[in-house]
């Protein structure tokens, strides 16, 4: 049975439902009318809470990994390639997480991968979306920040 899919396919809906979102929530923020501001959009370096939000200049990141601004971590949880739990690799490819109350202050994590057939790190499971992808989700269990 063929589709009838009239050409929108999931990617490029959510594609287009996340450019109207940012489109609604830049336009709500005023942020179009800062299209003729001399100053931008980062801070002064004199007064970090000036201007239109910014966070102070970015701070190169030893690890290589992601630079922030001041004040501001990050947490590896896993990349590509590592080993999880139940044996298999860590997919590649995440485009889009979402995270859920878990039980005794745990976050469930869960990611999406889009990745094709040829990937070197496709998303196993007993359940595929579709035979000719090796894409998916998978989930983790992080616990509590002490």
């Amino acid at each position: 049975m063929k589709s009838s899919n009239s050409g929108l396919n999931r990617r490029n809906f959510l594609k287009v439902g996340g450019m109207s979102t940012l489109a609604l929530t830049l336009g709500s923020t005023g942020v179009f009318s800062l299209a003729g501001a001399t100053k931008g959009f980062a801070a002064e370096s004199s007064n970090p809470t000036s201007g239109f939000g910014g966070y102070g200049p970015l701070v190169k990141d030893p690890n290589g990994v992601l630079d922030l601004p001041r004040g501001f971590h990050y947490k590896m949880l896993s990349r590509t390639g590592d080993v999880m739990p139940n044996g298999d690799l860590v997919p590649s490819a995440h485009d889009g997480m979402a995270a859920y109350k878990g039980e005794k202050g745990t976050t469930i994590l869960v990611r999406n991968h889009e990745n094709g057939t040829n990937s070197d790190y496709p998303v196993n499971g007993k359940k595929p979306w579709s035979a000719g992808a090796a894409g998916g989700t998978t989930t983790l269990i992080v616990g509590q920040n002490k």
